[in-house]
């Protein structure tokens, strides 16, 4: 992904010409971009490699939609991929899960969580926190996903997985409450 905003250009020109050569180097150059972020929502190697297939075959039929001046190229561009790989992560859980897990309502306050001395992030590496984001429930991780680590709002949450706002509010509480007893046992 370290490319220049002219080399950027020139790739976003021939892969619209239908270059497989320079797809191909389009494809190498943002593979673990794509996979840093669809790995989150998939359930393991091979399913996120087919979501991040998936997202190709999209961005590549979709790259004549794209619009970008060349001095922002690159943030741009990184952007428009980003937004793909999270619309196709959500195809890939809509589609692989029957239904988002049914929710009961809870009031507004049962959302505040209890404060902790310990800091289980400092214990943990990055990789141990991703596998225990995989272990919550599809409703849970994809909400946590989009929440905390995308910045989407409940409101948009709701939109994207046709969900209500309390039922986003209520997954996202249920994978925080998970993810802080795994790492609280993780601590031990």
């Amino acid at each position: 992904m370290n490319f220049s905003n002219e080399q950027l250009s020139d790739i976003i020109r021939n892969c619209r010409n239908k270059s497989r050569l320079t797809q191909k180097e389009l494809y190498k150059g943002y593979f673990g971009y794509a996979m840093s972020i669809v790995s989150r929502y998939a359930i393991n190697y091979d399913d996120a490699v087919e979501v991040v297939n998936d997202s190709f075959l999209k961005i590549f039929k979709g790259l004549d939609q794209f619009n970008a001046e060349n001095n922002h190229l690159n943030a741009a561009f990184a952007a428009w991929l980003k937004r793909i790989f999270i619309t196709t992560s959500i195809d890939y859980v809509r589609k692989n899960e029957k239904r988002l897990e049914k929710t009961i309502e809870l009031s507004d306050k049962e959302f505040t969580m209890l404060d902790s001395d310990e800091n289980g992030e400092d214990i943990m590496s990055y990789k141990e926190i991703i596998e225990c984001i995989k272990l919550l429930s599809p409703a849970c991780r994809t909400v946590f996903n989009l929440f905390v680590i995308e910045g989407y709002t409940h409101e948009q949450i709701s939109q994207e997985l046709k969900i209500s706002v309390s039922s986003s509010k209520t997954n996202l509480f249920k994978a925080r409450q998970k993810l802080q007893d795994m790492l609280k046992k993780n601590q031990v």
